[in-house]
This record gives C-alpha cells, structure tokens and sequence, in this order.
C-alpha cells in the first residue's frame, strides 16, 4: 500500500507537487524460525512458521542478519535435514527466535528484523 504526504508548513497545491513524498506502509507480523538454508554459521534463508501455522521460507538474509541469527542457532543442537513441502531441503531447529517479517507475503516471506 502507498500513500503520499507532504509537511504540515507546505502549503497545498493541485497537481504535481515536489513537496509531495510517496510513503510505503508496510504491515508486519511476528514468525517463529523453524529452520534453516546454508550452514548455521551463515544461514542463507530461514524457515518460518507464520501466524495462521504456514510454514514459509523466507528470501535470502543479509549478511547482518544472518550474523545475529547464527549467534542464536549455534546455542543450539544442530537439527535434522528436512522438506518443505515445496521440496526446498533446509535444517530443522527447535529454538526460541522470533523475527518479523512482511505480512501477506506469498512463497518467500521477507524478514526485515530479529526479534
């Protein structure tokens, strides 16, 4: 969803104006890493189980992300080689991490942060 705005001092005029600035809305929501693609010490992509129980995987993660994320996942034991129901092959984790991620997104959720 896009909408435009401009500063409550800008005086308003018809047309096209510069003091207009497109604005993008985003809603996001909180899921649940599940899983992981590439190894735990730079995870590619992750597995996420989202609100409403679908389990998706997500775009690939920067290499910021992915550094926070590997902290967490090497607390934990290595999990098993699992499907999706896609056939994308990644390692199942059984860990407390949440990241958000853009909402209504379709095959591959998009993470914006670690939670």
């Amino acid at each position: 969803m896009t909408g435009n705005a401009k500063l409550g001092t800008s005086p308003y005029r018809s047309g096209r104006a510069s003091s207009w600035k497109k604005i993008r809305h985003a809603e996001t929501t909180d899921a649940a890493v599940v899983g992981h693609t590439g190894p735990v010490k730079r995870p590619r992509a992750l597995v996420v189980r989202l609100p409403d129980e679908r389990v998706r995987l997500t775009r690939a993660i920067g290499t910021q992300l992915a550094a926070q994320v590997a902290v967490q996942l090497t607390l934990f034991e290595p999990g098993r080689t699992a499907a999706l129901g896609t056939g994308e092959v990644h390692t199942a984790v059984v860990v407390d991490l949440m990241v958000e991620v853009l909402a209504k997104t379709a095959r591959h959720a998009v993470v914006t942060r670690l939670r």
